[in-house]
C-alpha cells in the first residue's frame, strides 16, 4: 500500500515539473513566429456592421457613380497594419487573390510576442483615392476629386489582439468599414430647372463636434447629374436644366446630427423669359448616422422641397436593406 501511495506522488510529481516546462516549450516555439492575417469588408446596414463582405473602395474615378465597390478584395490589394503597444510600428500586407495576405515586403512583418499588450488596426486605401491632411470630411465636395476623398473611399478597423491562434482576424465585427455617412438628395421639379446648389449645415456634420463649443458646419454637396461641374466658377461650366436633379455629401458618422438641407434652383419666368432664383429648405432632426450607409432623400419641388420619402441603404452599391427615417420639416 505504502509502495503505491508512493508511486502515485511520484507520477504527479514528475507531470508538475513536466507541465510548466511544457508551456515554456510551446511559448518558445511560437516566440518570434510571423502572425497570420486574414481581413474582410464589413456590410455596413442601418442597423450595424454583419461582418458579411459586400464592398469594396474602387481604385478609378472612371468607376463613378456606378460600381465605385467590388464584391470583395481582390488579388494585389494592399492593407497597412499598424501595431500599438511598447513599439508603434506598421507593415503592409498584400491579399494574393485566395485566402492570404503576405508581406509587400520581404522581412517586414509582425511577429507573436508573448506577454506583451499590443493592439493592431487595419486601413485599405485604393491607389486612386485622394489623402488630405485634413482629418476632418472636405466642406466642398462639388467636385468629383474632392468628394472622392479618403473618407468615401478608405476603409478601417477596429483595434484588435491577436487570436489564440496567433491570427490577426480583421473580420466578421472587427472587418474593415467606410469612415463616413453618405447623404443622396433627389429632387423632382414640375419643369425643367437649373441647379444652383445643394448645401448641408449643422453642427458637428464634418468634425462630430455637437457640443456647446461646436458651431454651424457646412457641406457643399456633389451635382450627380454632371459631376464634372464646378458651380463655384461659372460661366466655365454651365449646368444642363433638368425636371430631376441628383445630388449627394459625405457626412459624419457615429453621433446624433441636426441638419438642414438647403436646396437652390433658378426658375424660367415665361413671361418676361428671366432666371429667379427659388430655394427651399428641409431640416433633419436629431439622426445618428453610420459609417457605410447612405441616406437617401426624394424631394418633389414646386414652390417649397416636399419630402416624399426617405430611405437607408449600403453606399453606393444600393444592395442593402432600405428602412424609414425620422422625417423632419420642410418649408
Amino acid at each position: 500500500m505504502k509502495r503505491t501511495t508512493f508511486f502515485i506522488y511520484s507520477f504527479y510529481y514528475c507531470i508538475g515539473i513536466c507541465l510548466p516546462s511544457c508551456t515554456t516549450d510551446e511559448q518558445a516555439s511560437t516566440e518570434g513566429q510571423p502572425l497570420s492575417v486574414q481581413a474582410e469588408i464589413a456590410s455596413v446596414t442601418s442597423s450595424g456592421r454583419t461582418g458579411t463582405s459586400t464592398g469594396r473602395a474602387g481604385t478609378s474615378a472612371e468607376d463613378y457613380p456606378a460600381t465605385i465597390f467590388n464584391k470583395t478584395f481582390t488579388e494585389g490589394d494592399v492593407i497597412s497594419i499598424s501595431a500599438s503597444g511598447s513599439t508603434s510600428t506598421s507593415h503592409n500586407y498584400t491579399y494574393n487573390g485566395t485566402s492570404l495576405w503576405l508581406p509587400s515586403t520581404d522581412g517586414q512583418y509582425f511577429t507573436v510576442t508573448a506577454g506583451e499588450k499590443i493592439t493592431y488596426t487595419a486601413t485599405y486605401t485604393p491607389p486612386a483615392a485622394t489623402l488630405e491632411a485634413s482629418e476632418d470630411i472636405p466642406e466642398d465636395q462639388t467636385q468629383l476629386t474632392n468628394f472622392q476623398t479618403r473618407y468615401y473611399q478608405q476603409l478601417v478597423s477596429p483595434a484588435i489582439v491577436p487570436t489564440s491562434t496567433n491570427q490577426l482576424a480583421f473580420t466578421g465585427e472587427n472587418a474593415l468599414h467606410p469612415t463616413s455617412a453618405r447623404i443622396t438628395i433627389y429632387v423632382s421639379y414640375p419643369e425643367e430647372r437649373t441647379p444652383v446648389s445643394v448645401t448641408l449645415t449643422g453642427k458637428g456634420i464634418r468634425t462630430g463636434n455637437t457640443g456647446d463649443t461646436g458651431s454651424d458646419e457646412t457641406i457643399k454637396c456633389l451635382y450627380m447629374n454632371q459631376p464634372e461641374l464646378d458651380f463655384s466658377n461659372p460661366p466655365a461650366s454651365s449646368p444642363t436644366k433638368a425636371k430631376k436633379q441628383s445630388w449627394t455629401a459625405l457626412i459624419k458618422d457615429g453621433v446624433e446630427l441636426t441638419y438642414t438641407i438647403t436646396i437652390k434652383c433658378t426658375v424660367t419666368d415665361s413671361s418676361n423669359n428671366t432666371e429667379a432664383e427659388k430655394t427651399g429648405t428641409y431640416t433633419q432632426t436629431t439622426k445618428k448616422l453610420s459609417a457605410g450607409t447612405n441616406y437617401i432623400y426624394n424631394f418633389s419641388f414646386s414652390d417649397y422641397p416636399k419630402l416624399e420619402g426617405a430611405t437607408v441603404e449600403d453606399y453606393p452599391s444600393g444592395s442593402g436593406s432600405p428602412g424609414d427615417i425620422d422625417a423632419g420639416s420642410a418649408h
